[in-house]
């Protein structure tokens, strides 16, 4: 037999007869903590704080857009009722002014929309940030090294739940989280 078979031979005989443990020493045990993440991003304060902001916002938009929208509606009337005193060209003029009116004002309404949207994703992105430290601090708190969503798992013993420490920690240190609205430009 040639060397190089040989070693090959004494290679895998070495790998099949050490012990898994001796790799596996260097590994701690997992122990695990169950995080309902849904649960958290519905009721904790902070959320709630972001999510009557983005409401009264909200609120506060539809209704300077319905008062406008109500403008613009009385004077498509007029122009409708001035179609018969007008001439065509007259007429064309004053509703392609009004169609003109209609689309900024859609316009302004999406960028509205969009600003609210943004202003909403950086509160919850600073929500999340948030979150990490305080999910690591529960997590020391009862040793546990590996966590995972609530929604991932099939079944586990409530004794491995930390949502509801998590929520506790949460709430005492982010209570809430102020939503920064850029102003909508006229």
């Amino acid at each position: 037999m040639n060397k190089s078979l040989i070693s090959k031979i004494l290679i895998f005989f070495i790998i099949i007869i050490i012990p898994y443990n001796v790799f596996a020493e260097n590994f701690k045990p997992a122990i695990i903590g169950i995080l309902d993440i849904q649960r958290i991003k519905k009721e904790s304060k902070a959320i709630i704080s972001i999510r009557d902001q983005i409401t009264g916002e909200r609120l506060k938009y539809e209704k300077k857009f319905r008062s406008k929208e109500e403008i613009l509606r009385k004077e498509e009337q007029e122009i409708a009722k001035q179609r018969t005193v007008l001439s065509e060209e007259a007429f064309k003029k004053k509703n392609n002014e009004f169609r003109k009116k209609v689309q900024s004002l859609q316009e302004r309404m999406q960028k509205a929309s969009q600003l609210l949207q943004k202003a909403e994703a950086e509160a919850i992105r600073e929500f999340n940030n948030n979150l990490r430290p305080i999910l690591i601090e529960s997590s020391n708190a009862f040793s546990v090294n590996v966590v995972l969503f609530a929604s991932q798992v099939a079944f586990a013993p409530r004794s491995l739940d930390l949502t509801s420490d998590v929520m506790k920690r949460l709430d005492a240190e982010l209570p809430a989280i102020e939503v920064k609205f850029q102003e909508l430009v006229k």
